[in-house]
């Protein structure tokens, strides 16, 4: 503490070893312009203004010229103040809790047309309820706030368990009481254009919110349950960035690999994993890597999950027999390069990607298996033939999601690093997640194993002369690089 203060000294700033947090005064306005990764990373935060001046608080004197930019960011003087790092989180954790009271009430909900095109309309004044309005609008604010990506709204035989998924597990946010299930049900069908009176069917609906000037796709889905309707609120952030192949998770070693596949004018690329391991995400990726003026892609998902600038997608609707199989043949006379498949499901759909792949196209796709040799298996089950398969197959992915050890808090022991727990995690002792691969490039001997009768017993013999590298291999990796822990890998994997 003394080193601080004389060192913010020499630059003439004024430092403060405690604060009260009961003295903040920032504007609405201020709020919604506050960046929480810019300030977390920089360790600035403003914490008082007027209507001449901004105050703002630093725990580094480098950190000036950064604070300095709120002069032309708020048009305002600002004066700078010094303290300790602490006492910048305590002060954002704060600013942050109000910016999301202040934005409980302010969700704009977008009502989709037939037409495709957006039109705004306010349907909260539909709903008499206004405790119920606020409520849903805090519970999804709530999960923005903290990154979640599914909001579980839970009726049990005398309670209802809301939880918030984050970082791939469900942790409890609040339990309420039984009474509060069909006014919040109800609300939530309004928002998403459903049949209220529908209690018995499944329905899924959509809604589209802008939320601090941030805009998401919410996919909802309802469930009849012994105790009433259960539903499942899934985030899609529009803005989502897609990540570097280093971001996702691949290592040094794996990005040659990667971009020889990627440099591949035709055959079949198939990411395998179960739900929600980040199969689309990573084929995004791929196809946001090979988008340029000269690649025509084409896209058919199961739902269309974030759209792509530059890239044509399309929903199958199996309610109009538009089917993978249907769309697939379309999409073929569009004179595509690239196209996406969001999943192969059945035989009609994998021998059309696989003759699409032998006449000059390369193909995209995923296919629910837990490894990357069971996704061979698993299409000659289906009754593709193994010469097809040596022919077009380019490479298999498998990948799981692995929750990344929160980089504030982790800590070292017999140089392995373990979770602890901050404030910057929600004292979780995990932040984020990512990627772990094994990749099973087709070379010419795997190719040769599939032109004779296929064993994946022979294949395995064979990736474990190469020392090739499984999930867990790659994931302990990742642990032994401190990104992750070994409870972490076992959990993910077994």
């Amino acid at each position: 503490m003394a080193n601080n203060l004389e060192t913010f000294k020499l630059f003439n700033i004024d430092y403060f070893d405690e604060i009260n947090i009961g003295e903040i005064n920032l504007s609405k306005e201020v709020l919604q312009k506050l960046d929480e990764k810019f300030l977390r990373d920089n360790k600035i935060v403003p914490f008082y203004e007027d209507e001449k001046i901004i105050k703002i608080f630093i725990s580094n004197p480098t950190s000036l010229k950064i604070a300095e930019q709120f002069q032309y960011i708020f048009n305002k003087e600002i004066q700078i103040f010094g303290t300790d790092e602490e006492n910048i989180i305590k002060i954002l954790n704060n600013i942050l809790e109000k910016k999301l009271e202040e934005e409980k009430t302010e969700i704009e909900v977008e009502n989709i047309t037939e037409s495709g095109q957006y039109e705004i309309q306010d349907i909260l004044e539909k709903a008499n309820e206004v405790p119920i309005i606020k409520w849903v609008n805090s519970i999804i604010q709530k999960a923005i706030y903290k990154n979640a990506s599914d909001i579980h709204i839970e009726p049990q035989e005398q309670k209802i368990n809301v939880r918030l998924r984050i970082d791939g597990v469900l942790y409890e946010e609040e339990v309420l009481p039984k009474n509060f299930l069909q006014p919040i049900i109800s609300r939530i069908k309004i928002m998403s254009k459903l049949d209220i009176a529908e209690q018995r069917l499944p329905q899924d609906g959509k809604i589209r919110i802008k939320s601090s000037d941030k805009e998401f796709d919410i996919r909802v889905s309802f469930l009849p349950t012994i105790f009433g309707e259960r539903v499942v609120l899934r985030l899609l952030d529009k803005n989502q960035q897609f990540l570097a192949f280093e971001e996702l998770g691949f290592l040094k070693e794996d990005l040659e690999i990667i971009n020889k596949i990627l440099s591949y004018k035709n055959g079949v690329v198939f990411i395998t994993g179960p739900t929600g391991s980040g199969k689309t995400t990573t084929l995004y990726s791929f196809l946001m890597k090979l988008k340029n003026n000269k690649n025509n892609i084409i896209t058919i998902e199961d739902p269309v999950e974030y759209q792509l600038n530059g890239i044509s997608q399309m929903n199958v609707k199996p309610e109009i027999n538009l089917t993978f199989a249907k769309g697939l043949r379309h999409i073929l006379r569009q004179d595509p390069d690239i196209i996406m498949i969001g999943e192969v499901r059945d035989l009609e759909t994998a021998e059309i990607a696989v003759r699409a792949s032998l006449t000059g196209h390369l193909v995209f796709s995923t296919l629910h298996t837990n490894d990357a040799v069971s996704a061979i298996t698993r299409l000659i089950d289906m009754g593709i033939p193994s010469y097809l398969i040596a022919s077009s197959l380019r490479a298999v992915i498998a990948q799981r999601l692995i929750r990344k050890l929160c980089p504030y808090c982790k800590i070292k022991e017999n140089n392995i690093y373990k979770s602890n727990g901050c404030e910057k995690c929600n004292n979780i002792g995990y932040k984020g997640r990512i990627g772990i691969f094994e990749i099973l490039f087709i070379d010419d001997k795997i190719a040769d194993l599939f032109h004779y009768n296929y064993y994946e017993n022979k294949l395995k013999e064979y990736l474990i002369s190469k020392n090739f590298k499984t999930l867990y291999l790659d994931g302990l990796k990742k642990v032994e690089m401190g990104i992750t822990t070994r409870e972490e890998l076992l959990n993910v994997i077994y």
